[in-house]
């Protein structure tokens, strides 16, 4: 081999290892936007991105479940269950989630009752007048009937304070309890 060719080779060679310098910094700088962009990623996401999926949740204080994911909102989700029972949780009293979907949905992409808070679905749950189920982070559950929900908390009328008729409604002089709605774990219809 000439001192030309071999001039050559060693400009091939360095080309080579230039080219390979370039694509390991390429690689390291898409993972650090595909980190960065990721580090964007909110848990509503990764629910709504889960929609339709059976998923376990693990609440505080409450027992865990498990069930297909239906409806996610602002504060709050719906899980139903094997047996076809409806469980209303809020997040903040989750403390872990398994089987959700890896990708996640943007936010431009949520159904427009994804900004519905935990308090305008127990709204829409007191409407019903049903006897529930309201499970407390400290393991208590109340049975009864929602009534009003405030900002920050809801009424529950409860079974021993409550006309048996069909109306379900509080009797009068009934005592009503108030739970802050940060103590709350998980609400369901039926006993």
């Amino acid at each position: 081999m000439g001192s030309e060719a071999s001039l050559f080779a060693l400009f091939d060679d360095l080309e080579q290892q230039a080219a390979g310098l370039r694509l390991a910094e390429r690689e390291a700088e898409v993972g650090e936007l595909a980190l960065g962009e990721y580090a964007q990623v909110t848990l509503l996401g990764r629910l709504h991105g889960s929609r339709g999926m059976t998923v376990r949740v693990h609440p505080q204080g409450g027992e865990h479940l498990s069930g297909r994911l239906h409806r996610v909102g602002a504060d709050w989700i719906q899980l139903d269950d094997t047996h076809g029972v409806e469980w209303m949780l809020r997040l903040g009293a989750v403390d872990r989630l398994t089987g959700l979907a890896p990708g996640a949905v943007s936010e431009e992409a949520w159904p427009i009752t994804a900004g519905l808070s935990m308090r305008s679905a127990l709204r829409a749950m007191a409407g019903t007048r049903r006897e529930c189920v309201v499970q407390l982070l400290g393991g208590e559950r109340l049975e009864g009937v929602l009534g009003r929900v405030g900002h920050d908390f809801v009424e529950l009328q409860r079974a021993s304070g409550m006309d048996r008729r069909a109306t379900r409604q509080p009797s009068p002089g009934a005592g009503t309890e108030v739970v802050p709605l940060r103590a709350l774990v998980s609400v369901r219809e039926g006993r």
